[in-house]
């Protein structure tokens, strides 16, 4: 039998395998209706609070207006909790106006009922605010 700790990490598999597919339509099934999203190193302009399914749904299904294709190569960890997951990934995008765009991460997740509640991302934001040319 499946453990909580392998059962979760295989919905973040599962999470990170749609968007790289543009697959959004997963993310109404695997995070829950109270699901919070937070990324603290966000430049202004840039969510850093996302709420619901709604929430997540529009801002990954909205990634195809800036990303051609996107990959995520990814490491995910359990920790002594099975609710409490950390992973490490990068991003490899190609942009749709040429070029790529290219950052590290770490991000936790917290899943309630084999759900994600929360997700919280941590990523350079000069390496974003350069690609994109945002001021920070």
């Amino acid at each position: 039998m499946i453990s909580n700790a392998q059962h979760n990490k295989q919905i973040i598999e599962n999470f990170f395998a749609a968007i790289e597919q543009q697959h959004f339509e997963i993310i109404k099934d695997i995070f829950s209706s109270q699901a919070r999203g937070f990324q603290p190193f966000a430049p202004i302009g840039f969510p850093n609070n996302l709420v619901g399914i709604e929430g997540f749904y529009n801002e990954f299904s909205g990634l195809t207006t800036r990303f051609k294709s996107m990959k995520f190569p990814r490491k995910i960890y359990a920790t002594e909790d099975p609710d409490y997951i950390f992973m490490e990934f990068t991003s490899q995008t190609e942009l749709v106006q040429g070029g790529t765009y290219e950052n590290q991460y770490v991000a936790t997740f917290r899943f309630q009922d084999g759900k994600i509640l929360e997700y919280t991302e941590y990523f350079n934001p000069i390496i974003l605010a350069k690609t994109f040319n945002i001021p920070l």
